[in-house]
């Protein structure tokens, strides 16, 4: 059993003692707490949570072991730390197409980010509202009868996710993509020109 606390995680094992069977876990003490209790999810066979302890909070923390790794890059996680609160976030995992993803979301902030644990990395999710992009919909999860359910906050609705679905309960869906042009040996942040581009892509289905 892992008690998430504030600052800490303690792990509890069953010792079968009368009265109380949980003792503590000699020897292992995580010094990392949990910033959200609804942030918290199995990810594989892996714990994943928003952290928080002594020196701050903002990182997503994920065990390895009884060890706690961080998976948020710096950026990410000062973006986070931006937020009014990180209390309110809620996470959910599920597995497609084999890649384990792990999404939370903060409510107060309005965005949603999602963890690919397949390729370690992040990408944002959200759904367009008035050309701005907003938190997705999906507030909770399920898997049921062989399909991934989410409910939606707005209208209490519950959807199928589907990687052969294009759109968002018939509203059509959009993707923005950015990538970094120039490889990481170059130095960052002096603007460039460039006289052609050429992009090879997949189009997808229209």
């Amino acid at each position: 059993v892992w008690v998430c606390k504030q600052k800490a995680i303690e792990i509890l094992i069953n010792q079968g003692s009368a009265g109380f069977a949980f003792v503590p876990l000699q020897g292992v003490y995580i010094n990392v707490g949990c910033a959200a209790q609804e942030s918290v999810a199995r990810l594989g066979e892996s714990m994943v949570w928003l952290g928080s302890d002594d020196q701050g909070e903002g990182q997503v923390y994920k065990s390895i072991g009884y060890a706690a790794k961080p998976i948020t890059t710096p950026a990410l996680a000062e973006h986070f730390q931006s937020f009014p609160t990180l209390a309110d976030a809620i996470a959910y995992s599920y597995k497609s197409d084999s890649h384990n993803f792990y999404v939370v979301t903060f409510p107060s902030a309005n965005e949603t980010w999602c963890f690919d644990d397949t390729t370690g990395k992040w990408h944002q999710r959200g759904f367009l509202s008035l050309g701005q992009i907003i938190r997705e919909r999906a507030n909770c999860y399920a898997f049921f009868n062989h399909m991934h359910l989410v409910g939606d906050y707005v209208n209490g609705n519950i959807y199928n996710l589907s990687n052969s679905t294009y759109t968002d309960n018939a509203a059509p869906r959009k993707w923005l993509r950015s990538w970094s042009a120039l490889p990481s040996s170059v130095p960052q942040g002096k603007p460039m020109s460039f006289d052609s581009l050429q992009i090879t892509m997949e189009t997808g289905i229209t």
